[in-house]
């Protein structure tokens, strides 16, 4: 999605699963990494939204509600949200906020 931002869709059938689920992804991305002999920390900040009518539903709403959670998150320091809902509180274009990388309408050349 950007230079440090990522997607991705997993079919998980209870919404009660996506908590577990998200502490082992947070705790793998955070993961202290050694490089040229010493230890480097890591961040993250991990943002989702769980739907019932999924594939159906609007992958560009779930997106922009997972986006609002992962900013949410991002301003308390890091760690992992689930939005309450894919109804968001900024509008977006093609699941991404307005201005963003990737917002262009679809068909415009620019």
């Amino acid at each position: 999605l950007g230079g440090d931002e990522f997607a991705a869709a997993l079919t998980m059938p209870h919404a009660t699963d996506l908590p577990g689920a998200l502490g082992t992804l947070h705790e793998n991305l955070c993961a202290a990494v050694p490089f040229e002999g010493r230890t480097v920390v890591l961040g993250a900040s991990v943002g989702a939204v769980w739907s019932p009518h999924w594939p159906l539903a609007d992958r560009s709403r779930l997106l922009r509600g997972a986006d609002e959670a992962m900013y949410a998150v991002k301003r308390t320091g890091g760690g992992w949200r689930i939005a309450h809902s894919d109804h968001t509180a900024v509008a977006s274009v093609n699941g991404r906020r307005r201005g963003r990388p990737g917002t262009h309408p679809m068909g415009d050349a620019r």
